[in-house]
């Protein structure tokens, strides 16, 4: 039966379950519409850790097995974290894990070997929500981004740059915060980690690092040695700096109350993250408060991947994994191929024809796909579409020409397809 109307979410309850949730479970509905929206917010920020995705799985491919295998391989663990992300009732975990895969991004056809693609999600689950610097610290030894940013190769005699500019530039201060002089301090000091192709385990060798203090970030007295020399010290530098706070609280803040939000909310949830040590977990939950008492953004535009994960949970489809990705690589968006370090665009970048066609066709594919004695399904062919737009987890009823659009089709699946492609669910 599908739902009556005035059980839909608010609309700050909508944007937090879709920013920060990756969408509605109709089964979730009736729970999370008798909370207040401060509630919504509690519920989410405070549901546990899920299990592990990947088990025992393992995901290793070999420097000589071929690239077809490599790609299923990937597509398989992929499948396998999507899987999980639909059927979980603690989304915030694997948010925060997407957020970080966009924002300290390496990608597959550099890396090469699916498990240490993995084994860095795994640390962005792990840590995610923690102290910042913990996290950087992770990273810059993870062994897929030493693989990705040429760390890998980047010795005390010859040190590579590419990893040492990025981190500054994209991972942390953000452009004009440094200069040439401290990239180049922070790749000596950043030398030597070496990553075992055979096992994927990445170590420190001394041979092959330079240890001589370097000037960096105009931080002097670093460990007490004058500069900079090791991942501690560069990363202790990186905290000191006054600007930190802002540039990440912003770059969280625009993920979760939208592309236009005021500098006020901004310098909020900084002042969170500096009393809290560089707490992520600080950062986020400002940010959820805020989006919880009415202040929003801007409509965010949701890229393919999650969009995706949205429309499964939503409809309890299940798809081929290998006939999704093909659409989702259509689209725009695959996890782990990340087009550069930049990775993926935002907002009005996804509203191209590529992406449209392939939205559509996967769309079609998940209301072919949804069990028959879905609600969303009922709702779907219910007489009045906004029933199902409740249980899409809309907080606002269709626009017009939404509405003139699905009362055109009487099919259900037909609507349910509709639905998904309407500005209302793909802006959230």
């Amino acid at each position: 039966m599908s739902p009556a109307v005035d059980t839909r979410l608010s609309p700050a309850a909508a944007r937090l379950v879709r920013r920060v949730g990756f969408g509605l479970r109709p089964e979730q509905l009736g729970m999370l519409t008798s909370l207040d929206d401060r509630g919504v917010a509690e519920r989410l920020l405070s549901a546990p850790t899920p299990p592990d995705p990947w088990g025992d799985t393992s995901y290793t491919v070999g420097p000589n097995d071929a690239g077809g295998t490599r790609r299923r391989t990937a597509l398989a663990a992929i499948a396998r974290w999507t899987d999980a992300i639909v059927a979980t009732d603690a989304p915030l975990t694997d948010w925060l894990t997407w957020f970080w895969h966009g924002h300290f991004v390496s990608a597959l056809p550099e890396v090469k070997n699916p498990q240490l693609m993995v084994d860095q999600l795994r640390l962005f689950r792990s840590l995610g929500r923690g102290g910042f610097g913990d996290l950087v610290t992770a990273v810059t030894t993870d062994p897929a981004m030493l693989l990705y940013l040429d760390g890998n190769d980047s010795t005390g005699a010859a040190p590579n740059e590419n990893y040492s500019r990025e981190l500054l530039e994209l991972f942390t201060l953000g452009h004009g915060a440094y200069t040439e002089a401290d990239i180049a301090a922070g790749a000596r000091a950043l030398s030597g980690w070496r990553v075992q192709r055979a096992t994927g385990v990445a170590s420190f060798v001394p041979r092959r690092h330079d240890d001589t203090p370097q000037p960096y970030l105009g931080v002097d007295g670093v460990d007490g040695v004058g500069g900079v020399h090791d991942v501690a010290s560069v990363v202790a530098a990186i905290e000191a700096q006054p600007g930190l706070a802002t540039t990440i609280a912003g770059h969280l803040a625009r993920a979760v109350v939208g592309p236009a939000v005021d500098d006020d909310t901004v310098e909020a949830a900084a002042t969170a993250f500096r009393s809290g040590d560089g707490s992520i977990e600080a950062a986020l939950r400002t940010l959820c408060i805020v989006v919880a008492d009415g202040v929003d953004g801007g409509g965010v535009v949701c890229p393919p991947y999650p969009w995706l994960v949205a429309a499964l949970r939503s409809t309890g489809a299940l798809l081929d994994p290998r006939a999704a990705f093909a659409q989702l690589n259509a689209a725009g968006q695959v996890p782990w191929f990340a087009p550069n370090v930049s990775g993926w665009p935002s907002g009005a970048a996804w509203d191209n024809a590529s992406t449209v066609v392939a939205r559509f066709t996967l769309a079609v594919g998940i209301a072919a796909a949804t069990p028959a004695d879905a609600q969303v399904l009922a709702a779907a062919g219910s007489s009045d579409p906004n029933d199902l737009g409740a249980l899409l987890g809309l907080a606002a009823t269709w626009s017009d020409s939404s509405l003139a659009a699905l009362a055109a089709v009487t099919d259900a699946r037909s609507r349910l397809a509709l639905a998904l492609t309407t500005p209302e669910f793909i802006t959230v």
